[in-house]
């Protein structure tokens, strides 16, 4: 009976969070408000629209080239195609640092901007970059996409670029939501002038508010979300096409729809950022990311990336790299671990670069083969997340993987 309990309790563990009641409050937050305040930040509907108004904005002359990570989500190459750019990739070495050496050498007058992700809301090292882009008069963006918030203070962060890249809903459940912050730019970049659509606006409040009702403790929602429950349970998905493996801790679907894109952030969308309570968001990830750290083995399969959580770093997930991913992580998914992947597909862009860059095209292709999350976000207590963690120490076990203490040495 205890362990059933405790398989019941790990099923219900989401990947990302979802929208609670107390997320669109009355009160608003002091540090969304700030930021919704800041008269250089353009809100728009989703990440990849803030990446392509900014380079659409560029000047004439500014070059036709962007420099992005070898490693990356398409999401990100995307944006610069549809601006009327072209992508050139540089290295990125298995600790997810830059190879300054390499970005050096791509460095031209074609290049417009360098983009420089900060993987999982652990700032890359920005210096260097910021005075090759200097000497080269190429607009530096920091890709704060996977976390827009720093702690110590609680702060809106991305402030090192002339640039920077925001998604909101990797942290806070607004569903959608992006924005680009001018930090040192000499030239206008406007901010979306149309709405979403109004079926897309009724299908995102829907899901909103059903997750709301998910997650009430109240009786009467109690009720209504039994109902919706059964509901649900008599509509039956369509079995997958033959030959399609389904993973549920995955996604490789990432469309780019021209109208969302230049669309602005929609009111529900503010409301839920301004509701939330940001320092709690920042203190419980932290928490969390901590708590698992503290009890995750690294093997000869699992290494993290990051064991020790710089003070000034709100986390977007607990990255690994995983050997034997395709098979370990279906394993740790079927055990009841909230995990998910970044960087699984990269873009077509990428992989048709030729084979004299195998070297480059190895750097990102390796990482892609192996990088994976576990969750740490603010609906998750820090037992739980010992309970993940040693969940996935078994599951490894399990598999002959034995632990070699590498957090240790």
């Amino acid at each position: 009976m205890r362990s059933h309990a405790r398989r019941e309790t790990r099923s219900f563990m989401k990947r990302h969070p979802t929208l609670q009641w107390a997320d669109v409050g009355l009160r608003p937050d002091p540090v969304a408000a700030e930021l919704l305040r800041d008269p250089d930040l353009r809100l728009t509907y989703n990440g990849r629209g803030a990446i392509c108004r900014l380079l659409a904005a560029l000047p004439e002359g500014a070059g036709s080239g962007v420099l992005v990570p070898a490693f990356h989500c398409p999401t990100v190459v995307e944006p610069i195609l549809r601006a009327g750019k072209r992508p050139h990739f540089y290295a990125i070495t298995p600790q997810l640092d830059i190879d300054i050496a390499d970005l050096r050498s791509r460095l031209n007058d074609d290049i417009a901007a360098v983009i420089v992700i900060n993987y999982f809301g652990f700032p890359a090292p920005l210096d260097e970059v910021r005075a090759l882009c200097g000497r080269a008069g190429a607009v530096l963006v920091e890709d704060c996409a996977h976390s827009f918030l720093a702690a110590n203070p609680v702060r809106p962060c991305g402030e090192r670029g002339d640039a920077a890249i925001f998604s909101f809903k990797k942290l806070v459940p607004t569903i959608v939501g992006g924005g680009v912050r001018i930090n040192n730019l000499k030239w206008p970049v406007p901010a979306p002038d149309c709405a979403a659509p109004v079926a897309d606006t009724v299908r995102n409040i829907r899901r909103a508010a059903g997750e709301a009702v998910d997650n009430s403790a109240s009786a009467p929602v109690r009720m209504l979300r039994a109902l919706r429950t059964g509901l649900r349970g008599r509509r039956h998905a369509p079995p997958a096409p033959e030959g399609v493996v389904t993973n549920a801790a995955t996604t490789f679907d990432y469309p780019y729809i021209e109208r969302l894109a230049r669309s602005r952030m929609p009111g529900y969308a503010r409301r839920i950022l301004a509701g939330t309570s940001l320092a709690d968001v920042v203190g419980r990830r932290r928490a969390n990311y901590a708590a698992l750290a503290e009890v995750l083995r690294d093997t000869d399969n699992l290494r993290s990336l990051y064991r020790v959580l710089p003070e000034e770093v709100c986390p977007w997930a607990y990255p690994v790299l995983l050997e034997n991913r395709p098979v370990l992580d279906q394993q740790l998914h079927e055990a009841g671990v909230p995990l998910f992947t970044f960087g699984e597909t990269l873009h077509p862009a990428f992989e048709r670069t030729g084979a004299v860059e195998q070297a480059l095209l190895d750097s990102g292709r390796w990482i892609s083969a192996r990088i994976l999350c576990f969750s740490i976000h603010q609906q998750l207590s820090p037992a739980q997340v010992r309970e993940v963690g040693a969940t996935i120490n078994r599951v490894l076990a399990s598999t002959g993987d034995d632990p070699v203490a590498r957090s240790r040495t």
